[in-house]
């Protein structure tokens, strides 16, 4: 049994919040060091996903929790004029971007010269640098990094229970692998109150979890096949 190799959002929407995000990952090599620098909401996300294309490491990330105001930016004076015109009284909010910025050393074929201290480093430092704090978990080539402090509406840091360590029910059944992800996004929907999606339609370019399978869950974890 593994975690989903997927990255989930959960995030708290309401009439006065609208969500975007843009992700912006820089990577470096001055001899054998190597340094990526993620300036956005969703640094590990990005870093993850920059690391699984780059050098191949099987690496997804979960997202915190976001319900305190003071991680959002007001953004309503981008909205459309004609849509701020019939919304007076809503406000539009992004979530706030904070950089990560990893270094660490490479073979001289640009490879890393120690994938799982790498990924270490990057919880390390996401710790340092972030109000939310982050574990690795890793089950032979799959890596997850799990978010397991957040910020609650008054802003203090609280500890939170994954997503992926939450216990739901999936009837059997054979599904593709996005309604079963479907499916699992809506028990925890409905288990923690927050708005939760799953999943990309494509991976750079490619449909995505189309194969169908058997598959059921009783008060389990949610993890693949």
């Amino acid at each position: 049994m593994r975690r989903l190799p997927i990255s989930m959002t959960a995030v708290l929407l309401s009439s006065t919040l609208a969500i975007a995000h843009a992700q912006c990952v820089q990577m470096t090599r001055s001899g054998d060091v190597v340094t990526v620098t993620a300036d956005t909401w969703r640094p590990l996300n990005a870093i993850a996903q920059t690391l699984a294309n780059k050098f191949g490491i099987i690496i997804s990330a979960e997202d915190p929790d976001i319900v305190f105001t003071g991680d959002l930016t007001d953004t309503t004076k981008k909205a459309l004029p004609a849509w701020r015109a019939a919304h007076p009284n809503t406000r539009v909010y992004d979530l706030k971007a904070w950089r990560l910025q990893v270094e660490f050393r490479v073979r001289q074929d640009g490879t890393p010269e120690d994938a799982a201290a790498l990924l270490q480093q990057v919880i390390v430092v996401a710790n340092e640098q972030s109000p939310f704090s982050y574990r690795l978990d890793m089950d032979g080539e799959f890596n997850t990094f799990v978010p397991t402090r957040t910020r609650d509406p008054a802003g203090a840091v609280v500890e939170k229970v994954p997503l992926l360590d939450r216990h739901i029910d999936i009837p059997a059944g054979t599904r593709t692998i996005a309604e079963d992800g479907e499916m699992l996004a809506k028990a925890l929907s409905a288990q923690t109150g927050l708005r939760i999606n799953c999943c990309q339609s494509l991976v750079a370019g490619v449909p995505w979890g189309l194969a169908k399978v058997p598959f059921e869950a009783r008060d389990e974890q949610h993890e693949a096949y």
